[in-house]
């Protein structure tokens, strides 16, 4: 005896079994089987006097998730070979703190065999979905007075499942689909997070049986990781009132909205080798509303990918399916419901479902989602999440045999991301009451941004692919934390090679559209957000559509037309001054043109540019300077300034030998500031085009010169926006007007318009960075390689020099 109950013990039987129990010729059973049975192990004795279980009174009822890798064995692959996912959700209840019983829903889905098909290797995959049931033995609850929150413990369970399985064999024909059956054994490893909440870490054994013709036995191993939940009752629902400052549980009502990324899988019939997934397959946002401590209700839309590898022409290629899900849902604080509202507690759990709108490649249909969330509080307001949504879609979303679809095509999405929830009993966002007006801005914003851009799912690497992205908004912060933009984005990159009169060429994709966007400014959720940090972030996703022009080989088929597409992205920001912000800006863009096969492209950008911010006129009372403390430029007089830079024209197609030299244009510029808003601009530019193109036996470079003078209104962005401040350094304008066109395309009528952005080294002394557009006449360029359809379009940056009066001066 180790202790009055608990003794270890070695025991020795002898059976005796029928004659023929084992139906050979090598064991002896003249007189019956005989075996000698060792055996080592752990006994407990109960005492008679007291109660069976003497913590019977302590009963819990508990709920639990699991999700992990799973492995087949006594295949015809090596263990290591047979990896795929485990999932089970269960109910249960401890008639005491030593015994358990659960049972719930149980779905695997792994490797088993290899094969080929078409000359390619191949996996083949066996999947069970069914109903389990375990005993659990918590070997350190035979106690009087069991301690349910320990910080750690194990639980030792088996038991019994049954119900669907397929499995998919060499030729598909005479693949298996019928039941199955197995026992379970394992353990359950287990660490507290909060009360009644623990981390779970589950291992388990299970030989299955498939029953009827072509059934197999196989042995099944998984290694979840989940979550135990158990049901407090009333008299340990009573917590301690806390005060605001201590608060950290999340408001017992309010506004909720997350954002995240993460992977989806699956349930396969059989697939290819050597086509690995993407570690990003889904982003998800989502919003809703508390109405109490359990209720609420969710609007959550989703992104999510999947690649099937699958013969070409030649070789497999991988097809890209992207959908798109709206869902709306009920959701279940199922951790407030089992254990009530503690809010000292930094934990939640949640259980949703609904129905949900399923759009993207395999068009618009109707489909359905069940699925729970963990979340863990940073703050009262900012929480870390995992979720994972199951969607139920219809059979033949993916249309290939490798999918398992019987009964609808089933994901398994899982995400990680940021969660905030707005305490309903105060402003909306969490603002309180600020000390002054300066806090409590909303802002509206204009934005400028240009950079590189390139694509992905095209014929070319990504490194071939670059070309420009260009975009202007105007935007309105609604408070600190949430703000919304609209604006125009035109790209411009190359996609795909081919050859034209023997000599190899680039084709290329444009868009030019409108675009709307979400922007969450994840350090604004508080009172008294300043406004005039060093340093900042902002997500944003949005949506933008327009026009698209797609150049193939040959021409002929050339796309022209209308495209869609979703964006997401961050914009990091450094403050430049009061209001002003230098942003850096990648954006991902997954773009669908319309009515064509090959309609499905991505586009990865970045930019950077400028964000400029309004101040309230009753925020615009700057202080006086005297003349050593003035940087800004004087309130009026004539300006000159003079610059070089490099351009870019719109392109359809071009020869690959053709390269851009980096200085391709100069300019000079005066004009008069009639206030510190209003001015007239009178700009010279000389700019050229190189183009490449055949001319009799080999490809010859021919070079197009430009003279464009411009006379244009002009206006302070800055001081419009913020008012005059004698002591900044900086200034950002905006110009348009009529050009008059010269050079080799003869003389003609254009257009300009841009924006220049300005750093005063001395008052009257500055360098500028400066962006025009030019809109030349169709044929300014005689030939098919630049896009003219609307005229010919070129971008021209220009870094300069510019030099101010002061009309008040000598």
């Amino acid at each position: 005896n180790l202790s009055r109950h608990t003794s270890l013990f070695y025991s020795y039987s002898v059976y005796r079994m029928p004659k023929n129990r084992y139906p050979h010729s090598m064991v002896y059973s003249k007189d019956g089987t005989y075996t000698n049975n060792l055996n080592v192990g752990v006994m407990y004795d109960f005492d008679g006097t007291e109660q069976l279980f003497d913590a019977a009174k302590q009963s819990k009822f508990f709920f639990e998730y699991a999700f992990g890798p799973s492995y087949t064995g006594r295949t015809s692959l090596g263990f290591r070979n047979t990896r795929g996912f485990d999932a089970n959700v269960a109910l249960g209840w401890w008639f005491s703190s030593a015994f358990a019983l659960r049972s719930g829903f149980h779905v695997t889905n792994a490797d088993w065999a290899s094969s080929s098909y078409a000359g390619h290797s191949t996996k083949l995959l066996v999947g069970t979905r069914g109903a389990a049931f375990d005993l659990l033995v918590n070997p350190f609850g035979f106690v009087r007075e069991y301690n349910w929150e320990p910080r750690f413990g194990v639980n030792l369970l088996g038991g019994y499942e049954f119900g669907h399985a397929k499995r998919t064999v060499d030729g598909f024909v005479n693949s298996y689909e019928g039941n199955y059956s197995a026992f379970r054994v394992g353990a359950q490893f287990w660490a507290r997070l909060s009360n009644g909440l623990r981390f779970t870490v589950e291992p388990i054994y299970a030989p299955v049986t498939q029953h009827g013709n072509g059934g197999i036995d196989y042995n099944e191993y998984a290694l979840k990781m989940g979550f135990s939940m158990l049901l407090k009752n009333k008299e340990e629902r009573v917590y301690e009132e806390v005060d605001e400052a201590n608060r950290k549980n999340i408001a017992t009502k309010g506004y909720f909205l997350g954002a995240g990324l993460g992977w989806n899988s699956t349930v396969w019939d059989w697939r290819f080798t050597g086509h690995q997934h993407d570690l990003l397959k889904n982003a998800t946002i989502f919003g809703g509303y508390h109405f109490n401590t359990l209720h609420g209700v969710r609007l959550q839309a989703d992104w999510m990918k999947e690649k099937v590898a699958y013969p070409g022409h030649s070789d497999l290629t991988d097809l890209n399916y992207n959908n798109y899900l709206l869902s709306l849902d009920y959701q279940l604080n199922l951790y407030n419901l089992m254990a009530g509202y503690d809010p000292a507690r930094r934990w939640n759990a949640y259980l949703y479902a609904g129905p949900t709108l399923l759009m993207g490649d395999g068009g618009t249909k109707v489909a359905a989602n069940v699925g729970g969330m963990f979340t863990y509080n940073v703050t009262p307001s900012l929480g870390l999440f995992y979720s994972h949504t199951v969607y139920r879609m219809p059979k033949n979303r993916y249309p290939h045999s490798m999918i398992y679809s019987e009964n609808g095509t089933y994901t398994n999405n899982l995400n990680i991301g940021l969660m905030y929830t707005f305490d309903a009993l105060r402003k909306l966002f969490g603002q309180g009451e600020p000390s002054d007006d300066e806090v409590r801005r909303s802002p509206l914003f204009f934005e400028y941004g240009f950079g590189p851009a390139f694509m992905s799912k095209t014929p070319l690497g990504a490194s071939k692919t670059t070309g420009f992205d260009a975009k202007v908004a105007l935007g309105w912060w609604a408070n600190s934390a949430i703000g919304l933009r609209g604006g125009f984005r035109v790209t411009n990159a190359n996609w795909d090679e081919g050859t034209y009169a023997s000599y190899p060429v680039t084709y290329l994709i444009g868009t030019r559209g409108f675009m709307a966007d979400l922007m969450i400014n994840p350090l604004g959720f508080k009172p008294n957000y300043n406004w005039d940090s060093a340093f900042g972030l902002s997500l944003f996703a949005g949506y933008e559509f327009g026009h698209s022009k797609k150049t193939v080989a040959g021409f002929v088929d050339s796309y022209e037309g209308g495209y869609t597409a979703f964006r997401v992205g961050g914009q990091l920001w450094a403050k430049l001054t009061n209001d002003l912000r230098l942003t850096l800006e990648p954006t991902y863009t997954p773009l669908k043109l319309k009515n064509i096969t090959d309609n499905r492209h991505n586009r990865f950008a970045l930019q950077m540019g400028i964000s400029l911010l309004m101040r309230n006129k009753a925020d615009r009372d700057y202080d006086e300077k005297d003349i050593e403390g003035r940087h800004n430029l004087p309130l009026e007089g004539l300006f000159v300034g003079a610059g070089f830079g490099w351009n870019n024209t719109l392109w359809q197609w071009k020869f690959s030998e053709q390269k851009s030299d980096l200085l391709k244009n100069a300019m000079a510029f005066a004009g008069y500031n009639f206030t510190t808003v209003h001015a007239l601009r009178l700009q010279g530019e000389w700019m050229k085009e190189k183009m490449v193109y055949p001319h009799v036996y080999d490809l010859t470079t021919l070079n197009f010169t430009n003279y464009l003078v411009s006379l244009d209104y002009q206006v302070n962005l800055f001081n419009a926006m913020t008012g005059y401040d004698p002591a900044r350094r900086w200034n950002v304008y905006l110009y348009a007007g009529p050009t008059l066109l010269l050079g080799d395309g003869g003389t003609k009528a254009a257009m300009n318009f841009g924006g220049q952005f300005s750093y005063s080294v001395a008052r009257n002394l500055s360098l500028f960075y400066s962006h025009t557009v030019y809109r030349m006449p169709e044929g300014r360029y005689p030939h098919s390689l630049p896009y003219t359809k609307s005229g010919t379009f070129t971008n021209n940056i220009n870094i300069g020099v510019m030099y101010n009066f002061n009309s008040f001066s000598k």
